[in-house]
């Protein structure tokens, strides 16, 4: 029986339909070449397709194979090159575009290592003392940039040097986008470290007085603020603004630059776009129990004692303006956070629900039941994914878009009072028990686990530098540590877990650092490269009155650690 032909109406549909995809498609490569020619400071922004959605596997290299020409004549503009543009296909401009920014990144790099030519005696001495921040290694007379693969180490054989800067740019963007790109920053930390002290040591050899605590302190700067205890501190991605909130109800932006305040606003009367100093607001006033700052900076949000999620902007006025408050849960909000590169926020409440929000178009997406106690922390990457812990000793992973949560316990029970992500598959934890431990997505149990990290103290806070290797956690006992995720070789044998949970497969926390800040500091976070650490200090805990460290002060803090 012979096929039945269509109508020829249907055929021209369908011709015309292909019509508008190719315009449609040549629209978007217009746009996509403009927005390549016009930015100049982001060397990532045209590779990163799939880094959104933290669960691609190919998020970097979606740009199609396949044979095609090259039509590298068609990209310089003018009407023979939009007539170009218009015949070919997509698998061509896939294959053109692909090129097209394959060459960029190729002259980038050939620019970033021809730049410091003239003074390879001094570049040699500070790659060889372990001063370079690119990560490269000397060898064979020539410096190469060794890649970055999570779980290698220095030493081992799997341990391998790009040749190729081009490849090497890739690779880490593709890792980039499945969430597992590690910088390895903790020896470079350390180096740093042990470097400062031998300057401090030779300059004060002829001081007897001179005190190793006093060496440390000067590299702590605490800025008195707030009316009541600090409770939680935000650092934006640029690393020049810092934002802490407090149970006097205040939010507070400061300068990371100079340690001062610049702006203040927060929740009840008087406290909404105001100046620098303000007066005392009167009216009721809810304490902030959680502040988070977006990816790109334009967005604050905010949620504590009246049980909304503020939503700030950053970009009216010059100033933080209220300009939305989300309604629906039945308890004080403790802890709110943005998705990466993204507008979503997440929030966590005593009310035991994890809520999803859209902060563009300021509407509510779903609730996710769970926890059996009062939520205690909440972080998020790239992926849309969720990571809570609550006071019924439990973190849970919320898959959002497959609409599971997976469930992580550690027995003695005890309250997990913060958390923070060091990749999408890695996280760090602190618990009242005292102890502070990481965490794997495919493990029930942590991996490594380090007891009495501050002395039997409380963890009140914990920080994880995204993607690395370095960590940092505070208490009330005086200082703040800072401590190296040693993460064992995956080829090795896996050593047998110590009875009560020493963790094991060779995970390690070591310590790196100390640095003396007196009360209890309530937030923790990271600067670019581990520079120095932000942190929120007051004299009580951040969730309660049950004891108090008089004399500490009520601020904001600044940490230098190299």
């Amino acid at each position: 029986m012979s096929k039945k032909r269509k109508p020829e109406a249907s055929q021209q549909r369908q011709r015309r339909r292909g019509v508008k995809r190719r315009q449609r498609a040549g629209l978007f490569r217009d746009e996509f070449i403009q927005g390549q020619s016009g930015s100049d400071g982001d060397d990532d922004a045209a590779l990163r397709f799939g880094e959104a959605d933290g669960d691609s596997d190919d998020g970097l290299l979606r740009l199609g194979h396949g044979d095609g020409s090259d039509d590298d004549s068609g990209a310089g503009g003018g009407d023979d090159g939009q007539q170009r543009r218009a015949r070919e296909t997509a698998e061509e401009a896939r294959i053109r575009m692909a090129r097209q920014m394959l060459d960029r990144i190729g002259a980038e790099e050939d620019e970033r290592r021809g730049g410091g030519s003239d003074s390879d005696e001094e570049s040699s001495r500070s790659k060889a003392d372990g001063g370079d921040e690119d990560d490269e290694v000397y060898e064979d007379g020539v410096y190469r940039r060794r890649s970055i693969m999570p779980g290698h180490k220095q030493g081992d054989a799997s341990f391998q040097l790009d040749m190729d800067p081009v490849a090497r740019r890739l690779q880490e963007e593709a890792l980039r986008a499945k969430g597992v790109l590690r910088k390895p920053l903790a020896a470079l930390l350390r180096a740093k470290l042990s470097r400062s002290e031998d300057d401090v040591d030779t300059a004060d050899a002829a001081d007897d007085d001179y005190d190793d605590e006093a060496k440390k302190s000067s590299r702590v700067r605490v800025t008195r603020g707030h009316q009541k205890t600090a409770t939680c501190v935000c650092l934006s991605e640029d690393d020049q603004l810092a934002y802490t909130g407090s149970k006097d109800g205040s939010i507070f932006q400061w300068d990371v630059e100079t340690g001062k305040r610049a702006w203040a606003f927060g929740f009840g009367p008087g406290y909404w776009r105001r100046a620098d100093t303000p007066a005392r607001p009167s009216g009721k006033r809810f304490g902030v129990a959680s502040v988070a700052v977006s990816s790109d900076g334009k967005m604050v949000v905010a949620g504590g004692e009246d049980k909304l999620v503020r939503v700030y902007d950053t970009r009216i006025g010059q100033q933080c303006a209220l300009v939305h408050s989300f309604k629906g849960h039945q308890d004080a909000v403790t802890a709110v956070t943005f998705r990466r590169n993204t507008h979503q926020v997440y929030s966590g409440s005593a009310d035991r629900t994890v809520r999803v929000w859209d902060a563009d178009r300021r509407t509510y997406v779903e609730t996710l039941f769970g926890h059996q106690s009062s939520i205690t922390a909440i972080d998020s990457l790239f992926a849309e994914r969720a990571l809570t812990s609550g006071e019924d000793g439990t973190t849970r992973q919320w898959k959002i878009a497959e609409e599971k949560q997976l469930l992580y316990k550690y027995t003695p029970t005890t309250s997990i009072d913060c958390l923070r992500m060091l990749t999408e598959q890695r996280w760090f934890t602190g618990a009242q028990d005292g102890s502070v431990r990481m965490w794997a997505s495919n493990k029930k149990r942590p991996v490594a686990t380090q007891p009495n990290a501050h002395h039997g103290q409380w963890i009140t806070s914990v920080a994880a530098k995204v993607f690395s290797d370095v960590l940092a956690s505070g208490s009330s006992d005086g200082f703040v540590r800072v401590w190296q995720y040693d993460e064992a070789d995956e080829k090795s044998g896996h050593k047998k877990r110590k009875k009560g949970g020493g963790g094991g497969g060779g995970h390690r926390l070591l310590p790196i650092e100390s640095l003396p800040l007196k009360g209890f500091v309530n937030g923790l976070a990271f600067g670019s490269d581990a520079r120095f650490l932000v942190a929120a200090v007051g004299q009580e805990h951040r969730l309660g009155r049950w004891s108090r460290v008089r004399g500490a002060k009520n601020g904001f803090a600044i940490l230098k650690l190299y």
